[in-house]
């Protein structure tokens, strides 16, 4: 069975967009629907009219927006389900405070692969509660 899931890829750099798409072109057993946006801006657009499944975003969006700034709109805009911080390091402190500001996981770029995506998929598939579910974990 193929599992289905809507992406959104926050990334600045038309190069490392291409990157990440084609290393999900490269991961069996799950169809995607792969959502590009280059600013926060456009991505909370986006996620008001399109549910999306996961999103990937970059540390730095430009010289002076880096996660610290980003994830927490993103939360505020109402996004609830994962989102992984891609970095070219992962390292950095900045990056350290990825879970305090809402971020579900990391990932270097470098690691980017097929096998990573496939994991935190699979992880996706498991944890995933169901549309209909309307138990209250406050």
């Amino acid at each position: 069975m193929t599992n289905t899931h809507s992406i959104l890829v926050i990334e600045d750099d038309e190069t490392d967009y291409d990157i990440v798409r084609r290393n999900f072109s490269k991961v069996s057993g799950h169809a995607f629907e792969i959502f590009h946006c280059m600013s926060v801006d456009d991505a909370i657009d986006m996620l008001g009219k399109r549910q999306i499944d996961l999103v990937l975003l970059d540390n730095h969006l430009g010289p002076e927006i880096d996660i610290r700034a980003s994830l927490p709109r993103l939360r505020e805009a109402g996004y609830t389900k994962p989102i992984g911080v891609l970095s070219s390091d992962v390292e950095n402190e900045t990056v350290d405070q990825f879970d305090s500001l809402g971020g579900d996981f990391r990932l270097s770029k470098d690691e980017l692969d097929p096998k990573s995506i496939q994991f935190f998929l699979n992880e996706l598939s498991k944890t995933a509660l169901s549309s209909d579910c309307d138990e209250d974990y406050s």
